[in-house]
Parts: C-alpha cells; sequence; structure tokens
C-alpha cells in the first residue's frame, strides 16, 4: 500500500513529461527519464506475454521442438515491432513499473530472486542472459548464476553441485547487502536446510517450503516484538530510529518501525527522528517515507 501511494504521487509528477500517444518499442525505451522504469515497462509487457503463452498450452503440441522455439521467438520479435497500447492505460503501466523499481531498490537480492522462480519457466544460462537485460546495475549478479548452471551439464545436479552452487548464490546474495542482520540469517538457516536434505528433489521442496514458513512467521515475529516494545514508550514521546528496519527491510511489518506502529497503534502520540543514513539514505528514502505514509509524525534529519 505504501509502495502503491508513493509510485501514484511520483507519477503525477512526471506525467506531464510523458508522451502516451502513438507508443511503440523504441518510444518505450525513452518514455520516462529513469532508464530502469522503462526497462520494467518492456519487461512487464513481455512477461504478461509470455505467461499468457505458457498458461494457454494445449497437451497436442512439442513446444520444446527447435522449430517451434524458433517460431515462438519470431513471433515475439513481430509482435515487438508492433506495440499497440491505449494512451488511458499507460499511467497503470507506468505506476506499475515504478513499483517495481522501489522494489527491486528496496532488496535487489528477494526481489532477483522472486522474479527469476515467478517469471522464468526454465532456469537456465540462455534464460538468464535474456532475463539480465533488464537489470543494467546487476549484471554481476546474472553472471555469477550463469556461469555456476553452465557447470552443470546435460542438466544432471547431483546433490553435492546443488548445494554448492547454493553456497555461491548465498554469497552473491549476502554481498548485496553484508550488514543486513536478517539476510545473513536467513541465508544460513536455508543452507541448514538444504544441507539436511536427502536428495535434489528434497531440496528444492524443503528450502521453498522453509522460506516460504519464514516469511510467515518473520510476519508474527514482528508484530508480537512491536507489541511488546511498545509498552517501552509513553504518550507524546519522540523516538528516534537509524537506517531501515520496517517493511520494507522484512517481509511487511519490520523490526524497529514495528515497534513505532504498534506504539501509535496502541493509541499513543509520538514523533519520530530518522536519520538521514549515508550514503545510500536508506532513512531518507525508505524509513521517512513508510512513517509518512502511515501517518505518523517524522523529522528527517
Amino acid at each position: 500500500m505504501s509502495i502503491n501511494h508513493y509510485a501514484t504521487n511520483f507519477y503525477k509528477k512526471i506525467s506531464s513529461e510523458i508522451d502516451a500517444n502513438n507508443i511503440t518499442g523504441e518510444k518505450l525505451l525513452n518514455i520516462t527519464q529513469c532508464h530502469h522504469i522503462n526497462l520494467f515497462i518492456i519487461k512487464k509487457i513481455y512477461d504478461d506475454w509470455l505467461n499468457n503463452f505458457n498458461k494457454n498450452k494445449i497437451p497436442f503440441f512439442d513446444y520444446d521442438h527447435i522449430e517451434t522455439k524458433k517460431a515462438q521467438k519470431n513471433f515475439m520479435n513481430i509482435l515487438s515491432k508492433h506495440i499497440k497500447i491505449k494512451p488511458s492505460r499507460m499511467p497503470d503501466i507506468i505506476i506499475e513499473a515504478i513499483k517495481e523499481t522501489v522494489k527491486l531498490a528496496a532488496n535487489p537480492s528477494n526481489y532477483i530472486v522472486n522474479d527469476i522462480f515467478k517469471n522464468l519457466n526454465k532456469i537456465n544460462g540462455k534464460n538468464l542472459k535474456d532475463r539480465k537485460k533488464y537489470y543494467p546495475y546487476h549484471k554481476d549478479v546474472f553472471d555469477e548464476l550463469i556461469s555456476e548452471i553452465q557447470h552443470f551439464k546435460n542438466n544432471t545436479i547431483e546433490k553435492t553441485d546443488l548445494i554448492n552452487y547454493l553456497e555461491n548464490a548465498k554469497k552473491i546474495l549476502f554481498e548485496t547487502r553484508p550488514t543486513a542482520v536478517n539476510l545473513a540469517w536467513g541465508l544460513d538457516k536455508i543452507m541448514e536446510v538444504a544441507n539436511n536434505a536427502n536428495s535434489v528433489e528434497d531440496i528444492r521442496n524443503n528450502v521453498v517450503e522453509h522460506a516460504k514458513k519464514m516469511a510467515e512467521e518473520d510476519i508474527q515475529i514482528n508484530m508480537k516484538m512491536g507489541k511488546n516494545g511498545s509498552y517501552l514508550f509513553n504518550d507524546n514521546d519522540t523516538i528516534m530510529t537509524h537506517c531501515n528496519a520496517g517493511a520494507l527491510a522484512t517481509v511487511g511489518y519490520g523490526t524497529a518501525l514495528g515497534v513505532i506502529r504498534a506504539t501509535k497503534d496502541s493509541g499513543k502520540n509520538i514523533k519520530v527522528i530518522a536519520t538521514e543514513t549515508r550514503p545510500i539514505q536508506q532513512g531518507s528514502r525508505l524509513t521517512a517515507f513508510e512513517l509518512k505514509h502511515d501517518g505518523i509524525d517524522v523529522s528527517l534529519i
């Protein structure tokens, strides 16, 4: 909801500079001044088409045949030259791209992993290379993943191979936010689940199941911690918080900001001082944004 509010307001600020008439593929590449938003507009169009294509497959054709794949690629290339979008639809498409760009900036590793699993029917080197073009500032992540996949011959992966692959993926993800305690903890937990599995199939199933469980538990823990922490503050207190420990840094509620949210929800009047947090500005870009959206009195220093 907070991201929706931000994206809509951001669109209003830039809408006067956008020409939504006579849209073409080339025009989409420069429709806003933010290159990443433009790329995500194109990504959405492609993903929607691909997901609909896969959804409508029927069991009478060989979609993996080389000629079928070639025809599919040619068809998409032809469609890309004849993009036709009604001007009335462009605001929603651009706002969606803004939201996705914010999510990527808030948690790059989590966003990329979710995007890969959500939109790629098969995770292989070729598909990752195609995906990389939408992430010009995260190409190193894709290059590392592609390099690891190329070690798996004939799509046959032994347990030790998959564990090594996950260890390298863990290293890449950790380096995206080396100071994030929750990220390191979560990665260690997932590797523990993977190492305790008996087979490749068990690893795949157990890791996904455990990750979903961790996400659900994280929200519940944050809410309980928020309620307990709210007892520490009195009416009209001022609270200072550094960096970002809110819904954008966790699964959906927040640790430090969870306490602040729970304090406000308990009926107490509070004020918050958010530090700017240089050099990446998490305090100004994320914390102040979250608190302002929630109607909490916040001052940025």
